[in-house]
């Protein structure tokens, strides 16, 4: 058993070493947002576009190398999180970084209504929270699998890129911009997808992951 003390330390040293070159690009990306298009006074079609074809992209960027960290860092850290079950620690990177995502687009989210923005904070922020999530755990997913992580980029961009290009033609419950046509009932498909995904990777990781 893990007691409170040992569970506080593992956070906050997972807090640690997932801050790098990840979270600043997100940040620097959320941040850009102000600066590239205008909130002022911002309406739902609008913000409805940057929440459903932007800001979901930190989801790939902060959720598809949380398993990675052992590979690509150095043997004092492996053997640190050693001690622990690897499942727990990625629920726990899981944990870290769904709120940070959460954070930086509450904060953006709320600077829009703040400069005027007409539109349901709730509606747009979880909408927005929900498709950055599933996109983030496909590309976990795929480097789950291949332990690849340019592959795991690569099958979240090509998803995300094929619901571009044809709306929801074929994933229908699943289309993950469905706040563009003012639908939210998609979300709710995607956040069960999402919860799939997250048990897929805790059993991926328990049985093919890194033996840890």
């Amino acid at each position: 058993m893990v007691n409170i003390k040992s569970m506080i330390k593992i956070i906050k040293y997972n807090a640690r070493i997932l801050f790098g070159v990840n979270t600043i690009v997100a940040a620097l990306f959320v941040g850009a947002m102000p600066f590239v298009f205008s909130l002022n006074n911002i309406e739902y079609s609008q913000i409805a576009k940057i929440a459903e074809l932007y800001l979901p992209i930190i989801g790939i960027i902060l959720l598809s190398y949380i398993t990675s960290i052992e590979r690509n860092n150095l043997i004092e850290e492996f053997s640190y999180t050693k001690k622990f079950r690897f499942n727990y620690i990625f629920l726990i990177r899981f944990f870290i970084n769904t709120m940070l995502i959460s954070f930086l687009l509450a904060v953006l989210f709320l600077y829009a209504k703040y400069q005027g923005g007409i539109f349901p904070f709730h509606k747009v922020f979880i909408g927005c929270l929900v498709t950055t999530i599933y996109l983030g755990f496909l590309a976990l997913t795929a480097y789950n699998l291949t332990k690849n992580l340019s592959v795991g980029y690569m099958i979240a961009f090509s998803y995300y890129f094929f619901e571009f290009s044809t709306k929801g033609k074929y994933t229908k419950e699943l289309y993950l911009f469905s706040l563009l046509k003012d639908s939210f009932s998609e979300k709710i498909y995607l956040a069960i997808g999402g919860i799939i995904l997250l048990i897929v990777n805790v059993i991926l990781i328990k049985y093919h992951g890194e033996n840890l």
